[in-house]
């Protein structure tokens, strides 16, 4: 098994012995790690993600991920976008070619949940801060082009929605004006809420969305 070298953003472990660590700095350089086995794909990054525990990792608290790892140093980011360049010869999940959406699981129970972080605690992982990667199969998840279908499903759905209340609203001020404001009154911002009755008439009382 050969290796594979690119360009990466990396943190490195803070200075032995040091009881109060100064914040890790990104520094860019070449990157090499071992070739994909039977189970990993290779990938390259598309679109990231700023997680709040690249934040904890650049701060180094509540720990200093290198140190905690045992490694010289370690390229942060779980969360993103990614293109298949190569896989395993065992993984059946995606094939060259498919965008896929990282799963954060670095290190997982018997169950599939987490127990140690992709690229932040789990050891010999690493993050979308680079121009290639390699991921465990179930970690790429080829769910990208079903989110955005389903988010422009849920953008047409909400659209409509809008609409529909819009109009709701406007009932609304017609009915205000007719009986003189003896029910609730919407907000400014048109939304859904709970129901309420004043003066004999059901209205709508509206909440931000």
């Amino acid at each position: 098994m050969g290796n594979v070298t690119t360009e990466a953003w990396v943190i490195y472990a803070s200075s032995n012995g040091s009881t109060s660590p100064q914040p890790a700095e990104l520094r860019k350089e070449e990157f090499s790690f071992s070739d994909v086995d039977e189970h990993e794909v290779l990938v390259e990054p598309v679109y990231g993600c700023w997680e709040a525990n690249m934040t904890h990792a650049l701060e180094r608290r509540p720990i200093d991920v290198c140190r905690y790892r045992g490694e010289e140093k370690v390229v942060i980011g779980n969360a993103g976008v990614v293109r298949v360049l190569k896989t395993g010869s065992s993984v059946s999940n995606v094939k060259t070619g498919d965008v896929c959406i990282v799963f954060c699981n670095g290190i997982w129970d018997e169950n599939g949940f987490p127990e140690r972080i992709l690229a932040y605690d789990a050891p010999n992982t690493m993050g979308v801060l680079a121009k290639r990667m390699k991921l465990h199969e179930k970690a790429a998840h080829q769910s990208a082009r079903r989110l955005a279908l389903f988010a422009s499903a849920v953008g047409g759905v909400l659209a409509a929605l809008h609409h529909r209340v819009g109009q709701l609203a406007a009932s609304v001020r017609l009915l205000d004006h007719v009986v003189g404001g003896r029910f609730c009154r919407p907000s400014a911002s048109v939304g859904l809420g709970r129901w309420c009755r004043a003066g004999g008439i059901i209205v709508g009382e509206t909440v931000r969305l």
